[in-house]
């Protein structure tokens, strides 16, 4: 649920709000090793350069979607969320090489043209 939320209250220009959710939802699930848990943890924490959350444990949550998706339908968006930490990191070369990769890979994906 807080997935759907997180992206509407940054729209909305509430940031306090955004932050205090990031800061909840990573408390709550970071532990996890599922990999579509990470990778939308991890992109709903890197929509803004600052959620509140620290940096080092959401490029964490995207490291292990793209470990532990191999193979997966998804794998795709574990990869954007990856490319974006990678962003956030300012590891800019690492993160346009990924987003080519992705988009090249992603055809008519609707991710794509966002």
């Amino acid at each position: 649920r807080q997935t759907f939320l997180l992206p509407a209250l940054v729209q909305s220009g509430d940031l306090e709000a955004y932050r205090r959710g990031c800061a909840e939802m990573v408390s709550r699930f970071s532990a996890t090793n599922d990999p579509t848990i990470c990778e939308r943890m991890a992109k709903d924490c890197l929509i803004l350069a600052s959620s509140g959350v620290d940096l080092a444990t959401i490029s964490k949550l995207a490291e292990t979607a793209v470990a532990r998706g191999q193979g997966h339908a998804y794998f795709l968006y574990f990869e954007f969320a990856k490319g974006l930490a990678d962003y956030r990191n300012g590891r800019f070369t690492d993160a346009a090489d990924l987003m080519r990769k992705v988009l090249d890979a992603a055809g008519n994906i609707s991710f794509r043209d966002a």
